[in-house]
């Protein structure tokens, strides 16, 4: 599969930063080392591509970060593979592939507000349940695509 899927662009869809200097922003939970961060993935799927999005919301002691980066692969066959194998595809190839954008967005919009910085670490591996839910999400996807790419009847 991963000699088939070819990537098309890598694309940034927002990026927001704000200083807690002036701004009323959520408290960091007390002791904390690192600040939080959530990933969120979401997929895309035509009948001859894949589209992944990886949003990231970080939460520092002076400043409070979104960064929303996607990938675009030509997949002809996307229609046909298995949900799993998908899934197991955007977790270790397509996440992977947008994380450094992530990672360099983060670091540099927190520098731009007059903030400290933030270094994103290594991009951890998801779980099983989590892979597990994304073929599921993947199986309907790819039943939306399959209908869309269906010819439809002429009417008069």
């Amino acid at each position: 599969m991963m000699t088939e899927m070819e990537l098309d662009e890598i694309r940034c869809y927002g990026i927001s930063a704000r200083s807690r200097d002036g701004f009323v922003l959520p408290d960091v939970p007390p002791g904390e080392e690192e600040p939080p961060v959530q990933m969120s993935v979401r997929v895309r799927i035509d009948r001859s591509a894949l589209g992944v999005r990886v949003r990231t919301d970080l939460l520092a002691a002076d400043a409070e970060v979104q960064v929303d980066f996607g990938a675009r692969y030509s997949a002809p066959k996307i229609l046909e593979y298995p949900p799993a194998l998908i899934a197991d595809f955007v977790a270790e190839v397509a996440v992977d592939m947008i994380f450094p954008f992530i990672r360099e967005a983060v670091a540099d919009v927190t520098r731009r507000v007059g903030a400290e910085p933030q270094l994103l670490g290594l991009q951890q591996q998801p779980n099983g349940e989590w892979v597990g839910a994304m073929a599921e999400e993947v199986a309907k996807l790819q039943k939306v695509a399959a209908r869309e790419a269906e010819p439809q009847p002429l009417t008069t």
